[in-house]
């Protein structure tokens, strides 16, 4: 069961794009997050599929007031949904509408256990409903048409990653 009633969150006009790459302690600071919000981007884009765990967003929402963090993509078919369940919904509860869960599968090309997204389908996989994110605060990785459906159908919309305008024109459609 998924709670679509939640407003989707605020993303802002602009947003601001880092990778979790390297240790830890070479991600985002909050510091570096308080920034980026003084500036007036809306929302904090990590991206390169980061761990289940996700305590690292509890530091960089409690500095910030208005700042969203949007996780892109956790990979589905490495990342079991348990662990990403149990550090999900404390930012939840205590920052209602500040997070947003990117879910995907990922490239073949990366991960020896890939499946299309359409077959394993995503709206069923535990993944959708046991993070504890509802369906408004989650993003699904979409490229191909079949799964750009699947996002708006079951997600607050699809997360297209190194595309076209062309293709952003194409998967707004």
């Amino acid at each position: 069961m998924t709670d679509s009633s939640a407003p989707k969150p605020d993303l802002g006009r602009f947003g601001a794009w880092t990778a979790l790459v390297g240790p830890p302690t070479e991600w985002i600071t909050p510091q570096q997050a308080m920034e980026i919000e003084r500036l007036g981007y809306g929302a904090l884009w990590v991206g390169a599929s980061p761990s289940t765990d996700l305590s690292y967003v509890e530091s960089i929402l409690a500095q910030t007031d208005t700042l969203t963090v949007a996780t892109g993509i956790v990979n589905i078919w490495s990342l079991p949904a348990e662990p990403i369940a149990d550090t999900y919904p404390p930012s939840r509860k205590l920052l209602p509408g500040r997070v947003l869960l990117g879910i995907g599968a990922g490239h073949p090309e990366h991960t020896q256990t890939y499946r299309s997204p359409t077959t394993h389908s995503l709206h069923t996989s535990p993944t959708s409903t046991a993070t504890g994110s509802p369906q408004t605060r989650r993003a699904v990785a979409a490229l191909g048409d079949g799964v750009l459906k699947l996002a708006a159908r079951r997600s607050a919309g699809a997360h297209p990653y190194l595309v076209t305008p062309q293709h952003t024109a194409h998967a707004r459609k």
